[in-house]
């Protein structure tokens, strides 16, 4: 009977042991861990999908708060993000988006300016010069502009470029003299 109580004390610890390890193991595989935290990406100056696709790769929402105008980001942009880039989030999460909606300006009437005088006029006003052409006239002098693409006083996202045509002058006609003689 001795044999027996030996034996029987022998197995309690090991039983202990064994529980002990089961509650540890179930422990660590359910608690709640730093798996479920992610950090938050820079989409700032992203297109609007290019920041909704990066962010669900994270296992984060996009939430579109607004658009707002603005003179340093182009249309469509990512201008502003909540929760900033780098925090930690849980996953799940929304980061809020403010989208650019650009800046819409007035173009200006080009006409009759040479090309610094435009470059310079629509550099004030955040547009660029485009491409240029020529064409003759005869009502606008050599090397002033004729006709712009994009009409004056339309609307345009500032950045754009205006196209224009420029003067190369009037037509002149070479007159060819035949002598009379020869045609008889």
């Amino acid at each position: 009977a001795s044999i027996e109580k030996k034996k029987e004390k022998k197995i309690w610890p090991l039983f202990l042991i064994a529980i002990l390890l089961l509650a540890a193991v179930y422990f660590f595989k359910n608690r709640p861990s730093s798996n479920g935290t992610v950090e938050v990406p820079t989409v700032i100056n992203l297109d609007q999908a290019q920041a909704m696709e990066e962010l669900q790769s994270r296992g984060l929402k996009a939430n579109i708060l607004r658009t707002e105008d603005s003179d340093e980001y182009e249309k469509g942009k990512v201008m502003n993000q909540d929760p900033n880039p780098n925090t930690k989030v849980d996953k799940g999460s929304s980061v809020n988006l403010i989208i650019s909606g650009g800046r819409e300006i007035e173009v200006p009437d080009l006409r009759n300016m040479t090309l610094s005088q435009a470059e310079e006029t629509l550099k004030e006003l955040g547009l660029r010069l485009g491409r240029t052409t020529t064409a003759s006239s005869d009502t606008v002098e050599s090397d002033l502009i004729i006709d712009q693409e994009q009409k004056p006083y339309s609307k345009h996202q500032v950045g754009e470029e205006i196209n224009v045509t420029v003067s190369t002058g009037a037509v002149s006609y070479t007159h060819l003299t035949l002598p009379t003689s020869d045609l008889v």
